[in-house]
């Protein structure tokens, strides 16, 4: 029981500091920085409640330690789909873009806006898989790296294991 109210409280307390402190932070506004503010505190809880769940309760301790790590499992893969969505998702744009669009020519206006966001997309994701050494350039070809075909073999992996297919 004590691990669902510690779990909670914790979640609760690291979406606050987020909220009330990092928001605006340069160090969260990517998504490399969100997503290790979330994995520091999900280490952080689980360690916490592993140490204390072990010394105090043995392997129910493991159970509770558990709990917690599915507490803030579910917590942070919402919080991160969210921010993800909100934060420049494409599906977003496009609403916000067509959300003021009242006749034709605001309608085309609004297609040559998401044209240029896609583009600038598209350039932002290639600069992000440069600068995190996945991929070279030479002559505008882009090709994989050693470590860019690690990454993508694991990705393929993940998708046969789900079931799921890599989007295009």
């Amino acid at each position: 029981m004590w691990a669902i109210a510690f779990g909670l409280v914790w979640v609760v307390l690291h979406f606050t500091a987020y909220a009330l402190r990092y928001r605006h932070s340069e160090s969260v506004n990517n998504e490399r920085g969100i997503f290790l503010f979330h994995v520091r505190s999900f280490a952080a809880a689980v360690c916490f409640a592993l140490i204390v769940g072990v010394f105090h309760a043995g392997w129910d301790g493991l159970a509770a330690a558990t709990i917690v790590a599915g507490i803030h499992a579910i917590y942070s893969m919402t919080k991160l789909e969210i921010w993800a969505l909100v934060d420049g998702g494409l599906s977003a744009t496009v609403l916000h873009t067509y959300v003021g669009a009242t006749n034709e020519r605001h309608l085309l206006d609004s297609q040559k806006k998401l044209e240029q966001v896609g583009d600038e997309k598209r350039v932002a994701r290639i600069s992000a898989l440069q600068s995190q050494g996945l991929i070279t350039s030479s002559n505008e070809v882009l090709q994989l790296t050693v470590r860019g075909r690690y990454v993508a073999s694991l990705v393929s992996w993940l998708s046969a294991l789900l079931g799921t297919s890599p989007r295009q």
